[in-house]
């Protein structure tokens, strides 16, 4: 494909006008800017003439001359090496994957076992996955209470919903010490029950004021960047 940008630098380069080029091919100075703004392309001949005013090669005005022309310029071995890297190029392209950040709370650890302490200040570093998540806070799942739905090392990621129905899993926050857990609303107090049956119920009574951060609505183990 005949590229115009090409052929407007090397004619200024050569300090010529577009109507001084134009009288050497043989044609106008508007057949000129045509070619260059990429309106329309010369034919054989006229390209042909071109190439001879500025003695340059063949397919100097062709768009991938660059690339043409220092492949040329490799011997056998390494034209083949050119070759295979391009290929590995064009796989890849076809993986590529949109990740999103997230930024994880570090020194927070939703318990998935007895309770991890809950302080005012976490340090946060960022992690990576392949879905988009509407949500407040993130951090990890530590422990086994919640398998096989809830793995330790995913990262949770929790809406701040405060208790909004029945049996769902939320964060909680009871006696400083925070939790995920299904919650259950009773009488005196909320249940928490693990999904992994190996772990009994435990129950918050309200005069602890157990506190239900926020509904856990996505989890995921990290992707790399």
């Amino acid at each position: 494909m005949f590229f115009g940008n090409r052929l407007k630098t090397i004619r200024l380069e050569n300090g010529l006008t577009q109507e001084n080029l134009g009288k050497l091919i043989g044609v106008g100075k508007v057949t000129i800017s045509k070619w260059e703004s990429g309106m329309t392309v010369p034919n054989a001949h006229h390209l042909s003439k071109l190439e001879q005013t500025f003695l340059v090669e063949r397919d100097y005005f062709d768009e991938f001359y660059d690339l043409t022309s220092s492949y040329r310029s490799l011997n056998a071995t390494n034209q083949q090496r050119v070759v295979d890297f391009s290929n590995d190029l064009l796989r890849n392209q076809g993986n590529i994957i949109n990740l999103f950040r997230y930024k994880i709370l570090d020194d927070i650890r939703l318990s998935a076992g007895r309770g991890q302490a809950l302080g005012n200040e976490f340090e946060s570093r960022t992690v990576y996955s392949d879905k988009l998540y509407d949500y407040d806070v993130a951090t990890w799942i530590r422990g086994d209470s919640m398998s096989p739905h809830y793995e330790s090392g995913e990262v949770a990621l929790i809406r701040e919903t405060g208790y909004d129905y029945e049996g769902a899993v939320y964060a909680v926050v009871w006696n400083d010490e925070t939790y995920i857990k299904k919650v259950f609303r009773e009488k005196n107090g909320i249940r928490l029950v693990s999904i992994n049956k190996e772990y009994k119920d435990m129950f918050a009574p309200f005069s602890d004021e157990p506190k239900v951060v926020g509904r856990v609505i996505g989890h995921f183990f990290p992707m790399e960047a």
